[in-house]
């Protein structure tokens, strides 16, 4: 009955979506199939909400963090662990906190451009460097299910041996953390975070881990919308879908938002046959089978503190108010899955795993350093281990 109710929701958050965005005035198309796709662009008065602790004009390239946060985003992160537990019987063993269901780990290559603007030359975006990579697809939910079941997908990248100190380490100190030689960047197929906070965020994740997101949606109109653009999309070949990071991070002194999109502009379509309980695995392989799969990996800048938050990474960052920039190709040679798998499962993708030049910004990406580590730590009672064996 639960479950019946969410789809009703669902499927009033797609008429909604329907009705507003007749209503909106032509944009280039990029942008308007993301309105109509995501529910983007309808929330012109959301774009503080969340961040009620600001008292004072924004400004470029800041983050305003609140005193009393720290001390809530460690609470979450222990709620997350106390659902990994409560999960185990249904997901046959410790997961993660989310994404928990793999859906393909792919070994490649992440080549940055020759020529790339000199001023996000920054971090790893030297001019014609190199990195082997890995991927990790995912359904977003902390249980696994089949793939009928209405979920964002997720594509984290973890680009290898790259030397220095790292984020984690520094912002947890007492936690003993190995040493990393990577660093990740995480994403899903949503343009913007499904929350304005993480307060928000975590009431839907006790939605979600009691199996009752209806009235949680019903109180979030904007989360509806982004769900009903997302999860009733129909993803023929997860090799052709796009991924965005959702939330603000740095690049070098200034702020960027990052997302990957099919090489020469491929299209997504419908599947061509029923979606079965491992069907995005399925294609995933199928295509692998075939050829290779390409990204074209862009950043959008902040170039207005208010027309691009980085406090609610609910809002979305138009690209006719700052254009996305080809930074760089995301290459995954033809290959077999299943010689990968246990590779992924293995090791953390973190989201603060990374350099100081790439920070993550914003209320909710300070969550997930607790969050993500919990989760982490859970499922690794061995030991976290950020890099694979043998790179």
């Amino acid at each position: 009955m639960k479950k019946a109710t969410e789809y009703v929701y669902v499927a009033a958050g797609v008429l909604f979506l329907t009705f507003q965005t007749s209503c909106q005035p032509l944009r280039p198309e990029t942008e308007e199939n993301d309105v109509k796709l995501f529910g983007l662009g309808l929330n012109e008065k959301n774009k503080l909400a969340g961040a009620g602790w600001i008292k004072e004009p924004l400004q470029l390239d800041r983050e305003y963090v609140s005193p009393e946060e720290k001390a809530r985003h460690e609470e979450f992160g222990e709620i997350i662990r106390r659902y990994q537990i409560e999960r185990t019987q249904h997901n046959g063993g410790i997961k993660r906190g989310f994404h928990a269901k793999q859906l393909g780990c792919t070994l490649g290559r992440f080549q940055v451009l020759d020529q790339i603007p000199s001023e996000l030359q920054q971090g790893i975006f030297m001019p014609g460097t190199s990195y082997e990579v890995m991927g990790r697809f995912s359904s977003g939910l902390g249980t696994i299910e089949k793939d009928a079941e209405l979920d964002v997908k997720g594509l984290a990248l973890k680009l290898l041996n790259i030397e220095g100190p790292k984020l984690i380490q520094s912002k947890l100190p007492n936690e003993n953390l190995p040493n990393s030689r990577s660093v990740d960047f995480t994403m899903t197929n949503v343009p913007t975070f499904g929350t304005k906070n993480s307060t928000d965020f975590m009431e839907f994740a006790k939605a979600a881990h009691d199996g009752n997101k209806g009235p949680f949606l019903l109180k979030h109109p904007i989360a509806l919308q982004r769900l009903a653009g997302s999860v009733t999309r129909k993803i023929g070949d997860l090799a052709l879908e796009s991924f965005w990071s959702g939330g603000a991070s740095r690049i070098g002194p200034k702020t960027m938002k990052f997302r990957v999109a099919p090489c020469d502009g491929r299209k997504q379509f419908s599947p061509t046959r029923k979606v079965t309980e491992n069907y995005y695995r399925e294609s995933l392989q199928e295509h692998l089978n075939s050829e290779s799969v390409c990204y074209d990996f862009y950043v959008q800048m902040q170039l207005d503190p208010y027309k691009q938050p980085i406090e609610n990474p609910q809002e979305f960052w138009k690209e006719s108010e700052t254009p996305s920039i080809l930074m760089a190709k995301v290459t995954f040679d033809k290959q077999d899955l299943a010689k990968n798998d246990a590779l992924c499962e293995r090791i953390t993708f973190h989201p603060w795993n990374t350099i100081a030049a790439h920070q993550p910004l914003g209320e909710v990406n300070r969550a997930r350093l607790f969050i993500y580590h919990a989760s982490s730590e859970e499922r690794s009672k061995s030991g976290i281990q950020f890099d694979p064996p043998n790179f």
